[in-house]
């Protein structure tokens, strides 16, 4: 049975395919774990990366049945606060590792993507505003999130480069909300197995949603006040107050229609500029993107 590798996105129902989804052992055969993954292949420096271990738990673990082999983690397309710089090498070691892979890269509309990330950011301990996230100047050698990593064509061509294009698919995450059994039957069909019996139900679970826009400037605040996984130095003798205004921040919806003005006056402008990133995508994907939401460049002459 085919080998699927799903390397991404974040923020594209990850957590639902991985836990969900991919755990359903009738249809796939999840083949490592994200500390697997990570202490494998992402985590070792270039200078020490081998192909030759990860490859060996892969044809370890292949399932000879029906069920599709599966490897999914969002880190395998880098770390967004940070601007994705290890994509490109990270796609390299996945073709080393299993050259004759097929790839689904799971997507989100920019606007939504943008905001959701942000929201992400703060989740784990960042403590810049939106505008400044989105639009970091860092000093030579320092890096911050960068939003061309969602031109999400050159990521598809990498690895139609690298796999083939006829290997290479595209889902949205606006399909998988949408029409579930859909997009599940789409990924499966297109790693060789034969589609969802009609019969087979996926689970109505879904991750819990992050905090409400209103809450963020506490939640920013909060993340001044303890250590935090962007700021394991953040100081410990105010923890509980920290701690405190983060939990206040998860229930805190006064000014949620200003902060969703303010987020997209910074978002709207950047996601315009992916109008031509998203025309080049779309032979990837087997749905109209345009049909739900994706801004497109016109594609007619004249």
């Amino acid at each position: 049975m085919t080998l699927l590798i799903h390397p991404g996105f974040h923020k594209t129902g990850t957590t639902w395919l991985q836990e969900q989804l991919f755990s359903d052992k009738a249809l796939f055969n999840m083949m490592m774990s994200h500390v697997e993954i990570d202490s494998l292949i992402v985590r070792p420096h270039d200078f020490d990366f081998d192909a030759g271990p990860a490859r060996f738990q892969v044809a370890e673990k292949l399932s000879s049945s029906q069920a599709v082999n599966v490897l999914s983690s969002e880190i395998l397309v880098g770390n967004p606060f940070y601007g994705s710089r290890d994509a490109v090498g990270l796609a390299h070691r996945l073709h080393a590792i299993a050259p004759d892979a097929r790839i689904l890269l799971t997507i989100r509309e920019q606007g939504a993507m943008l905001r959701s990330l942000y929201q992400q950011y703060v989740k784990r301990g960042g403590s810049l505003p939106i505008r400044k996230f989105l639009n970091q100047q860092c000093e030579p050698g320092y890096f911050g999130f960068a939003p061309d990593i969602f031109r999400y064509e050159r990521h598809a061509a990498l690895y139609a480069k690298l796999f083939g294009a006829k290997s290479v698919l595209v889902l949205p995450q606006e399909l998988l909300a949408r029409n579930p059994r859909r997009f599940v039957d789409l990924l499966l069909r297109f790693s060789g197995h034969p589609g969802l019996p009609d019969d087979h139900k996926l689970s109505a679970d879904r991750p819990g949603k992050s905090f409400p826009p209103g809450g963020t400037p506490l939640i920013r605040l909060a993340n001044h006040l303890r250590p935090s996984v962007l700021h394991p130095g953040g100081p410990r003798a105010s923890r509980w107050i920290g701690e405190s205004l983060l939990r206040l921040g998860y229930f805190c919806n006064i000014g949620n229609s200003r902060q969703r003005r303010q987020w997209s006056a910074v978002v709207n402008p950047l996601r315009d500029g992916y109008a031509a990133s998203n025309r080049a995508l779309q032979p990837y994907c087997p749905v109209s993107l345009e049909e739900f939401g994706y801004v497109m460049e016109d594609n007619t002459e004249g």
